[in-house]
């Protein structure tokens, strides 16, 4: 009957220090509730810890710093005039040698802005791109409209073999829009 009585003593102490533990761990909070995390800096040692604010505090020879675990949220490509445009593929290629390849391609944008940038967003099985620009043209469709928009200039190490290609983020001051890609091939663009 003792050794029951013990056994029995010993659970209820390990349930309560199982709680006990568990609740200590519940009450600290890293980040806070609002995504908040705290630490104190050392002014003179550079030394950094995370605390458990407002629960804990800096020492008068540290610093409280305090940021947010996640930042603000990036606005949408569009919000702020860039476009991804493609794929932009062989049927751009400029070029008659095989050995290599060159890809021109106009976006109609309606601004004759010269500020342009263009990164690379994505490849389907293509190769290298040795070199990539872009500058602004105003070309001449057949009916004798003007158009204004930026040009692509693409280099490739290799011939670009069909069915594969690129997507290229593109930006261009003052962009009222960003037309379907085209080849280069209008009055005005090469």
């Amino acid at each position: 009957m003792r050794s029951w009585l013990a056994r029995r003593v010993v659970v209820v102490l390990a349930v309560v220090t199982m709680f006990a533990v568990g609740g200590s761990v519940v009450l600290a909070a890293i980040p806070s509730g609002g995504g908040v995390i705290h630490a104190c800096y050392g002014k003179a040692t550079g030394a950094m810890r995370v605390i458990d604010y407002p629960r804990v505090h800096c020492a008068s020879s540290e610093r409280l710093l305090s940021w947010t675990q996640v930042g603000p949220k990036a606005p949408p490509l569009s919000s702020i005039g860039i476009k991804t445009v493609g794929m932009i593929d062989s049927t751009f290629d400029e070029n008659p040698d095989p050995a290599n390849a060159i890809l021109s391609v106009w976006v109609e944008t309606g601004s004759a802005s010269t500020a342009c940038l263009a990164t690379l967003n994505e490849a389907l099985h293509a190769p290298a791109v040795d070199q990539l620009y872009c500058s602004s043209r105003t070309v001449t469709f057949p009916d004798t409209t003007v158009h204004r928009g930026l040009y692509l200039h693409m280099m490739l190490a290799a011939e670009l073999p069909v069915g594969m290609g690129y997507w290229v983020n593109v930006y261009q001051e003052g962009a009222k829009f960003y037309g379907q890609p085209r080849t280069c091939d209008l009055p005005g663009c090469n």
